[in-house]
Parts: structure tokens; C-alpha cells; sequence
């Protein structure tokens, strides 16, 4: 038994159900991709936080090719994410989000980290 909230038209044209363990399934996975998309900007707040506190200027300098590394990390996991909530999102009947990046303020993302030494 199916209904509109499980089933949609594929490409083909054809009528595609997914069970209730599947639509769980990939909810499960949007959820985790999700967790795992917000951990990589708890870390960041963390590492800004380190570079602050630090004046060593090699300190700095291992630290902003770590954030380099994490905006890599931002971009890989925000992909997921996206993918995977808009296959669960199609599967159950919503509508996807579309495919724009994370809104920054004021900036762009893959911006460079390299901040001013005088700036603290």
C-alpha cells in the first residue's frame, strides 16, 4: 500500500514506491550527513578560537593550513548532505532544497583564512 508521500514518477515516467524502511533509511543517513556537516563548523569556531589565543606565528601558520583543509571538508560534507536529504526528500514526497552554498556574510566560501598577526 502506498501513498503520495512515497511515491513519484521517475524519469521514465514510471510510478516508483519506496517502503517505510527505505524513506527511514535515507532519513537516517540526511540526519547523520547532516551531524556531520554542523561538526565541521563546531570545529572551525573552535580553531578561530585557537588562533586567536595564539601569537606564534607558526602556530598561525600550521592553523590556517588546517582551516584550508576544513573548508575542503565544509564543501565535501555539505554535498553529502544535500544529496542525501534530497534523495529522502524526493522519496517521501517533499520537495528537494535547491543547490546553493552555505550563506556567508559579507564573504564567499573558500575564502582564504590567512588573517592580519596585528589583528590581535
Amino acid at each position: 500500500m502506498s501513498n503520495s508521500r512515497n511515491a513519484h514518477t521517475s524519469e521514465t515516467g514510471d510510478t516508483v514506491v519506496f517502503g517505510s524502511l527505505v524513506l527511514a533509511d535515507l532519513e537516517n543517513r540526511a540526519t547523520r550527513a547532516y551531524a556531520d556537516h554542523g561538526d565541521g563548523y563546531t570545529a572551525s569556531s573552535v580553531l578561530h578560537v585557537l588562533w586567536m589565543d595564539h601569537a606564534d606565528e607558526s602556530a598561525r601558520e600550521a592553523l590556517n593550513l588546517v582551516f584550508a583543509e576544513l573548508e575542503r571538508y565544509h564543501a565535501r560534507a555539505r554535498k553529502a548532505w544535500h544529496d542525501l536529504y534530497n534523495a529522502w526528500a524526493v522519496a517521501a514526497g517533499l520537495d528537494p532544497i535547491p543547490d546553493e552554498p552555505d550563506e556567508v556574510l559579507g564573504d564567499e566560501l573558500g575564502t582564504d583564512y590567512d588573517f592580519d598577526p596585528d589583528s590581535t
